[in-house]
């Protein structure tokens, strides 16, 4: 006889909106970042979050990217045509009192010379978890006083009204009738356009992966292998937290259907699996390591046993393939996120060459976006805080430093990682 097990996608689940968020989006027109107003799935960005906080892979390539990015101090440069390269033997070196007047007028303004690396880190590391980063940019005036400020906005806070152009974003820490109620809401123009107020005006800076109303994250073609690593992972972890080999099914015989008890009476199956619990187990009456069933019948009591799912081959198989799919969608070398080991190799240079090539492909061009985006908002506050400069701001190169560090001519080991018995592994671009 033929057995049809059905196996639940719990995708769907994991990202439906609750009825309060879906018809606060339905009535008020809003544009949710994935779903549709008439059935938003705005929860997908809470677990969006919750993959990047609970999976190794997906969670260390983010943090990767972000420390040979982002970590170091701020250089002031001479300012170039925005995309243009230029040689390094035409830079010109900026003396140190330039450099510290420019940083100087940057504090006075009110960008704060030394947010702007903690700034660029959230930016990015929104842009990598959800596609999309805000930040909300205002410039103040208070007398003969002007002052611009910055903030990061969560990508949850934020949510466009439904318009034929949209360029109007719902910033609220709720979406639900009771939130907006309860914390408020704004509605700010996003750039190119500006919400004008008494005495001030700003916008909000939309910095996306992607081309549509909102980005997409980069690892999103992966996301049901970051789901297998997440679930393997907490399956894993579950099972590692008891001693047990097994679980015991005693099926005990019920009382006849006849006889009916008290409504809040105990029946004496119930009370005997108490019993057994606390006579077998150290956990008593809540022990997870015994069911009990009751059953109708002439047939003796009697007692199965139910094998816990101890197969490390294929977890480890799952959670290494998962692993280098997550790791090829980021373009992060294993190597380099430290998830798998090096060892001794025979002279090569395949790490220093790793690291060149995620320098190059990753790193510098991530670096380079962002010290654009910054020389945008400091044009913006030259022409509203009526000075000039030519100066801009460069993150430090960590990776070509770190490589000038080792020298020409020194081996760097060779990394070994076991065969994997299974698909090969492609990940085909969005």
């Amino acid at each position: 006889m033929a057995v049809q097990i059905h196996v639940e996608n719990p995708f769907p689940e994991l990202v439906k909106d609750g009825k309060k968020v879906r018809a606060l989006v339905k009535d008020l027109k809003l544009w949710p970042p994935f779903g549709t107003t008439e059935a938003s799935a705005h929860k997908y960005l809470d677990l969006l979050e919750t993959l990047y906080a609970n999976t190794g892979s997906h969670g260390n390539c983010i943090n990767t990217k972000l420390f040979y990015a982002f970590e170091g101090e701020l250089e002031v440069v001479k300012k170039f045509y925005q995309g243009l390269k230029v040689p390094e033997e035409l830079k010109e070196a900026l003396s140190y009192n330039d450099q510290l007047e420019f940083a100087k007028f940057l504090d006075e303004s009110g960008l704060k010379f030394n947010s702007i690396i903690d700034s660029s880190k959230d930016l990015s590391k929104h842009e990598d978890v959800f596609g999309n980063a805000y930040l909300r940019y205002r410039q103040a005036t208070v007398g003969d006083v002007r002052k611009v400020s910055t903030e990061v906005v969560h990508p949850k806070k934020c949510m466009y009204l439904f318009e034929d152009k949209p360029s109007t974003i719902c910033i609220a820490e709720e979406f639900t009738r009771e939130g907006f109620k309860k914390y408020g809401y704004e509605l700010v123009r996003a750039f190119p356009h500006w919400t004008k107020k008494r005495g001030y005006r700003e916008t909000v800076f939309h910095i996306k992966h992607g081309s549509d109303l909102y980005g997409r994250p980069r690892a999103m073609n992966v996301i049901f292998w970051i789901l297998v690593e997440w679930y393997t992972s907490n399956s894993m972890m579950k099972i590692s937290n008891t001693d047990l080999t097994a679980i015991l099914l005693f099926l005990l015989k019920a009382p006849p259907s006849i006889i009916e008890g008290e409504e809040d009476e105990q029946s004496q199956v119930e009370k005997l699996a108490g019993v057994l619990r606390s006579l077998m187990t150290n956990e008593g009456k809540q022990a997870r390591s015994m069911a009990v069933l009751e059953y109708e019948g002439d047939e003796k009591p009697t007692v199965e046993k139910l094998g816990i799912n101890r197969d490390y081959k294929y977890n480890e198989f799952s959670l290494r393939t998962a692993s280098s799919y997550i790791h090829a969608s980021h373009d992060v070398p294993k190597e380099i996120s430290r998830m798998v080991q090096t060892g001794s190799g025979i002279g090569s240079n395949i790490l220093k060459d790793l690291y060149v090539q995620f320098d190059a492909s990753v790193v510098q061009p991530r670096q380079v976006k962002y010290e654009n985006f910054w020389q945008h908002v400091f044009e913006l506050t030259f022409e509203f805080m009526g000075r000039e400069f030519d100066y801009g701001i460069q993150f430090d190169r960590n990776i070509a430093t770190m490589i000038e560090s080792l020298g020409e001519g020194e081996a760097v080991e060779e990394p070994e990682e076991e065969e994997i018995e299974g698909p090969a592994i492609v990940v085909e671009d969005e």
